[in-house]
């Protein structure tokens, strides 16, 4: 029940409005503060115990100090509806004021019931709007929702307390480089944008650029730009990437398959903070926040010399590394848990729950495609199932895995009773392989007897 405050200098008409407004149904308290719409320190040092949803304001006819004291309410109590009733000025019934007024509505001092308790209502109505735009703001700009980040295991709250401390400590200065590293579907676009928008670039552009989709020859001009004429088909010039960020953030994802020139030139533009289009001789001073993430060891192609090693320390001033699905213990149901009231709430269907022999299910599950997987796979239930209790096979989890070991004598393959997919078996190989390698391609080819094209081939399918 909403509840309004009565504040005047002891007016005649406040007993009114205070009784219609508990004639309608709601809490109403009737303050009487003379003293507030004097000139002296009392008008400043206005205070309320209570915490109102509403507060009507009877004016003092004669006073000067109404707007003052207006401003003084609107001060103390930002999420409070205010009416304004009486004081002159040319206050006019029904009025709403633009967003630097302090009252929502002010009415003339001889209103009648039915208007004045529907100004209230307007008034409780803008209050409450503000309220849920405030709670909005707030959740963004501290990154309450993170999303598919939730979790209570160790290393992901480490993770979230370093970002939330990297975000306080650098609010007066420009960002370092982030390194966010982790197997595929771990979520490392996701903790970009929390430090993104946790930041106080938090209002400026994010511009996100998966570098693994960037076609090589044009990778320089859609990063840095291209002045016209700089090459065949250029017929205007075209703003870069790192240009449409500039005073944002950009986030570079793959960042292990930029090529070593590119490499070079990234290397340049986190040192002197500027860039250079191609064909330009000019060069453009950035300020851009630079957060890089790749599923590949860096420091593993660093030795074999496929990314420079300066640049993996120049982008590597925070590195944080995502744990795996399946090394984050009983994460997994949470997170099941929380996709599935997001995906029913969005699709508009009945909540689901999880089975208890689902839970054991999705417990023993390696997740080899990580949160993306298991988000995947509960969207899929969400849509197609009519249980509201989810069962394994409504997840398609393999009930019993077949094993495979190399001995002495060859391989020994041990296949379940029920039988078991060809396919799902080369795509566990596979799965394995990357993981073992963390994602090196060539590694895991090698570790599978294959050319890197056969394997890319079959990462794709």
């Amino acid at each position: 029940m909403s509840v309004v405050l009565v504040i005047s200098g002891g007016n005649d008409r406040a007993p009114v409005l205070a009784e219609w407004i508990r004639e309608s149904g709601r809490i109403c308290h009737e303050v009487v503060k003379p003293e507030i719409f004097s000139e002296g320190q009392a008008a400043r040092k206005l205070s309320l115990n209570e915490n109102p949803d509403c507060i009507v304001l009877v004016a003092d006819p004669e006073g000067e100090a109404n707007s003052r004291v207006l401003r003084l309410l609107r001060l103390a109590h930002l999420a409070s509806g205010i009416v304004a009733v009486g004081g002159g000025g040319g206050w006019s019934a029904h009025h709403i004021e633009g967003e630097d007024d302090a009252a929502d509505v002010r009415l003339k001092a001889e209103v009648l019931r039915v208007p004045f308790l529907m100004a209230v209502q307007r008034s409780l109505d803008l209050a409450k709007l503000r309220s849920e735009l405030q709670y909005l703001r707030c959740k963004d700009a501290t990154g309450a929702d993170f999303g598919q980040l939730v979790g209570e295991c160790p290393s992901m709250r480490a993770i979230l307390t370093q970002v939330l401390t990297l975000c306080r400590r650098t609010t007066n200065v420009r960002g370092p480089a982030v390194l966010i590293t982790g197997e595929t579907g771990t979520g490392k676009g996701q903790i970009a944008r929390a430090i993104h928008h946790n930041g106080t670039r938090r209002d400026k552009p994010m511009v996100e650029v998966n570098c693994a989709s960037l076609l090589e020859n044009l990778m320089e001009s859609e990063l840095f730009g291209a002045q016209k004429g700089a090459y065949t088909g250029a017929d205007k010039s075209r703003t870069g990437l790192f240009e449409v960020a500039n005073s944002g953030t950009i986030f570079l994802d793959e960042i292990g398959t930029l090529n070593m020139d590119l490499q070079a030139k990234l290397l340049r533009v986190l040192d002197e903070r500027t860039i250079r289009r191609v064909g330009s001789t000019v060069e453009r001073t950035l300020d851009v926040q630079v957060i890089c993430a790749t599923h590949r060891d860096l420091q593993a192609a660093v030795r074999m010399g496929e990314f420079r090693e300066d640049l993996y320390y120049r982008l590597s001033v925070i590195h944080m590394e995502l744990p795996p699905l399946r090394d984050r213990d009983r994460d997994v149901v949470l997170l099941a848990n929380n996709f599935l009231l997001q995906l029913s709430t969005e699709y508009g269907g009945p909540p689901l729950t999880l089975g208890p022999e689902t839970v054991q299910g999705i417990l023993a599950y390696d997740w080899p495609g990580n949160v993306r997987e298991l988000r995947n796979r509960l969207e899929r239930v969400v849509l197609l199932c009519d249980s509201q209790i989810i069962e394994p096979e409504h997840l398609e989890l393999p009930v019993e895995l077949g094993r495979v070991r190399a001995t002495a004598a060859g391989i020994k393959v041990e296949i379940p009773s029920g039988g078991i997919s060809l396919a799902a078996v080369e795509r566990a190989f596979i799965d394995e392989a990357m993981r073992m390698t963390k994602g090196n391609v060539a590694k895991a080819a090698r570790l599978l007897d294959l050319s890197r094209s056969t394997l890319r081939y079959r990462l794709k399918q």
